[in-house]
């Protein structure tokens, strides 16, 4: 059974400026950031090959919008 969107829980690392995805604690995807002068700047973004299609890649996107503003 594949996990929907909302199985997956995003929360942000500001120490590795990464936003993890996490599926039953493990984490699953990245996306990685910079800040400069107050504004963030979205750098790569991976999720592991046999975790796709399951709509991390999708959760990783919208929490990042939210956090850094975006409309």
């Amino acid at each position: 059974m594949q996990p929907s969107p909302a199985a997956v829980e995003v929360r942000k690392d500001e120490a590795t400026r990464l936003y993890e995805a996490l599926i039953d604690d493990q984490v699953v995807g990245t996306l990685a950031y910079e800040t400069t002068g107050g504004r963030a700047t979205l750098t790569h973004s991976y999720v592991d090959p046999d975790q796709r299609h399951r709509g991390i890649a999708s959760a990783l996107g919208a929490v990042s919008r939210i956090m850094c503003g975006a409309r």
